[in-house]
């Protein structure tokens, strides 16, 4: 391995390293892996903004953390014409999460 490579590499792992504890986005933009949610939140006050090419669609979401059990997000997407259509389709969300129960030890979502 080079000291380029090496360099890449330390550059694309750090944020996960430092962030191992804090919550990981989706590529939908809310808490969550890839394109599976989770009940995780993010710290009070986060406001998260993003944007993602998925071929053939764009995903622009944007999420706001107003208190420790809201989450609020907005999300635009755009699908590409297929199979002969003329048109594009767009694709406007809109996410409400509540998280009304700590996580236990066993039982997640409550005690």
């Amino acid at each position: 391995m080079t000291p380029r490579h090496a360099l890449a590499l330390v550059v694309i792992l750090l944020p996960a390293m430092v962030n191992a504890d804090e919550t990981a986005y989706s590529s939908l933009g809310g808490g969550g892996i890839w394109t599976m949610p989770s009940a995780r939140t993010a710290p009070a006050g986060s406001l998260t903004l993003g944007g993602h090419y998925t071929s053939p669609d764009v995903h622009i979401p944007l999420f706001y953390q107003p208190t420790e059990h809201l989450e609020l997000g907005f999300r635009y997407s755009q699908r590409q014409p297929r199979d002969g259509q003329q048109r594009h389709n767009y694709d406007p969300q809109l996410d409400i999460k509540w998280r009304w129960q700590e996580d236990a030890c066993y039982c997640p979502g409550g005690a």
